[in-house]
């Protein structure tokens, strides 16, 4: 009996040895597999690439003449202005840089003078006259005040992005029209003056 238990044991430490061995040998293998995962992500990840950027030198340059237009009310010094005319107004837009302007936009707009004229002036006319005369109808229907929120929360481009460039350098000039009546039911001031002065952003 003793002599089969030894024999027992011997067999059962055996065996126990190797399931032991290929236990240890699976985790070996897991083990290899792991780091070859991890040697492919670490090549991945520190792959060459390439990224190549240019820069053209020179400048846009935009003159705009005038920056202020002013619109008087009922007692023009002329005397010759009836209740309801449209007063129209001319902004002429060139590039002496080196560069196209590619996007031209009216960026910001300035108001001064009294309060009934600001929101007694509706735009009735508004357009920007490209230098190869083609031109783009910009939104009319609206106070001075009105443009000048709306303006200033969004820029507003002059040419709908339609023309590419819009001002070539030292080319012919754009020319930004505006016209406005006043509304003789807001507007009590009398023998006063509405400026109002435009800021443009060109680039390409």
């Amino acid at each position: 009996m003793e002599g089969r238990n030894t024999e027992r044991e011997t067999y059962m430490s055996n065996n126990n040895t190797m399931s032991r061995r290929k236990l240890l040998g699976g985790v070996a293998l897991v083990g290899a597999a792991s780091a070859g995962a991890g040697a492919g992500t670490y090549a991945y990840i520190s792959d060459d690439g390439e990224a190549a950027f240019s820069f053209q030198a020179g400048s846009i340059i935009l003159k705009i003449n005038p920056e202020t237009v002013g619109f008087t009310s009922s007692s023009d010094t002329s005397g010759d202005q009836d209740d309801g005319d449209e007063m129209i107004e001319e902004i002429a837009l060139s590039n002496h840089g080196t560069l196209d302007a590619n996007v031209l936009q009216l960026s910001n707009l300035g108001l001064s003078g009294p309060q009934d004229l600001r929101a007694g002036a509706t735009v009735t006319t508004f357009e920007f006259t490209a230098p190869d005369e083609t031109t783009f109808d910009l939104p009319t229907d609206q106070s001075l005040a009105e443009l000048e929120s709306s303006v200033n929360n969004s820029p507003l481009s002059l040419d709908n992005g339609e023309m590419e460039p819009v001002l070539e350098p030292m080319g012919d000039v754009g020319t930004l029209r505006i016209g406005i009546t006043y509304d003789y039911e807001v507007v009590t001031t009398n023998g006063g003056m509405l400026e109002v002065d435009f800021g443009f952003t060109a680039s390409q």
